[in-house]
């Protein structure tokens, strides 16, 4: 099988491609073919000076055409944030970089107005001694953070799960409008290419999975007709690398789910046009395939 022309795999293709010797170097020609594809795309919106200090990294902009547009404030309508589709599921994610002290307000503002029940953060808030993200919640339960117009309150936090922390909150703006939802915090993967663990990672994935679903099942048992929630905010420190990891592992599975198969290249190629210079290390891709690789040996050996 040629990079070239790369196809979707079944469970017991991905299984014989890791057997081969050079699946490394296979793997490293398939994702060098997609950083040679030309990405369309305009960057307008961060053109001016104040709209380019909202950037935590100046070379990490969004494109025009899959931004997060913020309601009009006196803030204006610009977020380093991206709409990216899942499978078969258009805007399922907004990939974000972290959050600036600057852009704490517009963060949360994204949030209500997106109706986002969901954060994955996959970064710490300092590592190896330099800040990654502002911290935008409270850690402690019962406390409450205020900026501007909204109140954002810890309901609970859950320590019990191995390597993740989970913690509802409570975001109310004071004209009206209240959103409760559930952040997950993982930090086992930090900056230094040090990758996690396969199976811890793919855990986290299923975990969100679950409780996306979960949460559009309690919807429908109340009588709801919404067969789908908000997006799922997912951010590192840039929302380019571990972020679109997520991202990626998250849309190959839910295309096993589906179909049995799932075709990594195309959905890499395909997330790179939604945010600008995402997984640019082949690192990055390798892991996406063993994290599926791990899940095929652990749940659909046979």
């Amino acid at each position: 099988m040629g990079s070239g022309n790369s196809k979707s795999l079944k469970c017991n293709k991905l299984i014989k491609l890791f057997n081969k010797p050079n699946v490394l170097e296979y793997l490293c020609d398939e994702h060098y073919k997609i950083l040679n594809k030309k990405t369309q795309g305009t960057f307008d919106a961060w053109t001016s000076e104040e709209n380019f200090r909202k950037n935590r990294y100046p070379d990490a902009p969004c494109f025009d055409h899959s931004r997060v547009i913020l309601r009009e404030g006196n803030c204006g309508d610009n977020i380093n944030a991206s709409h990216v589709d899942g499978f078969k599921h258009p805007n399922k994610f907004i990939v974000s970089q972290a959050p600036l002290a600057e852009t704490i307000l517009d963060w949360w503002k994204m949030i209500l107005d997106q109706k986002c029940e969901i954060i994955v953060m996959l970064c710490k808030l300092v590592e190896n001694g330099r800040s990654q993200c502002y911290r935008y919640w409270s850690p402690v339960e019962g406390t409450t953070l205020e900026m501007g117009s909204l109140k954002v309150k810890t309901i609970e936090v859950n320590s019990v799960f191995k390597n993740f922390q989970v913690t509802r909150i409570d975001v109310t703006h004071k004209e009206g409008g209240s959103l409760r939802l559930t952040h997950f915090l993982y930090e086992k993967w930090q900056e230094d290419y040090t990758f996690p663990e396969e199976t811890d990672f793919l855990r986290l994935v299923l975990m969100i999975m679950t409780y996306d679903r979960l949460l559009v099942n309690r919807k429908l048992d109340n009588g709801c007709r919404m067969h789908s929630n908000g997006p799922i905010v997912v951010h590192c420190n840039s929302g380019l690398e571990r972020a679109m990891t997520f991202c990626a592992v998250h849309i190959a599975l839910y295309s096993f789910f589906k179909t049995g198969k799932f075709n990594l290249y195309s959905i890499v190629t395909n997330l790179r046009k939604q945010r600008y210079n995402c997984l640019a290390d082949v690192n990055q891709y390798v892991f996406c395939y063993t994290v599926l690789l791990c899940y095929v040996e652990l749940y659909l050996s046979y």
